[in-house]
């Protein structure tokens, strides 16, 4: 599933929920384990992550 429909998904209003996915880092080209913690307020989603 892309990666947008999965942060979507996970997120849900009051609640904070984690996601770990492959990603590059910046300016590589090799995905790399992040993790990111999800929340939605209101119609809006906000995810904040870092890489393993």
């Amino acid at each position: 599933k892309p990666l947008g429909e999965e942060v979507y998904a996970a997120a849900k209003d009051g609640t904070i929920s984690e996601v770990t996915y492959m990603w590059p880092r910046p300016g590589q080209t090799d995905p790399v384990v992040k993790v990111a913690y999800v929340t939605r307020i209101g119609d809006q989603v906000c995810a904040v992550g870092y890489y393993k």
